[in-house]
């Protein structure tokens, strides 16, 4: 971006919150111009739909999404989610230290997502996440 005169580029936003590069605002769907960041990628996280309707009654949810410009006045128009990809069954023994970790993840694990580069999740995702991970065997 800074190499080359007058060109545009896209880096995520743990990269540009490092390197600190010139940044746009970009319109989202509902026509508001809207900054990177935490704040704005968390609004953007929290509209994102999952293939199932109603997820917490599902017997595994299924928590693959790509929303492209989501909703949302406050939403960041790019933002995606980061996976952790677990098999269903595991070892003995492993479910649970899995289990637990993912638990770190979305209590105090959240607290360094912002230093790490990452936008915390809302709560709304927390809650499916942690539905989901009930069924590691």
């Amino acid at each position: 971006m800074r190499q080359t005169e007058g060109a545009i580029g896209y880096v995520e936003w743990g990269y540009a919150k490092l390197t600190r590069p010139p940044t746009a605002l970009l319109e989202n769907r509902d026509g508001k111009f809207v900054r990177a960041g935490a704040e704005s990628g968390k609004a953007a996280l929290s509209n994102v739909t999952f293939p199932s309707s109603n997820l917490l009654q599902s017997d595994v949810p299924d928590l693959r999404s790509w929303e492209f410009d989501p909703v949302g006045e406050a939403s960041y128009p790019i933002a995606s989610f980061t996976w952790l990809i677990f098999p269903k069954k595991m070892p003995a023994g492993q479910s649970e230290v899995v289990r637990r970790l993912v638990e770190y993840c979305l209590t105090d694990g959240q607290s360094l997502a912002e230093r790490m580069g990452y936008i915390p999740l809302p709560e709304n995702v927390v809650a499916l996440v942690r539905h989901a991970v009930q069924f590691i065997e």
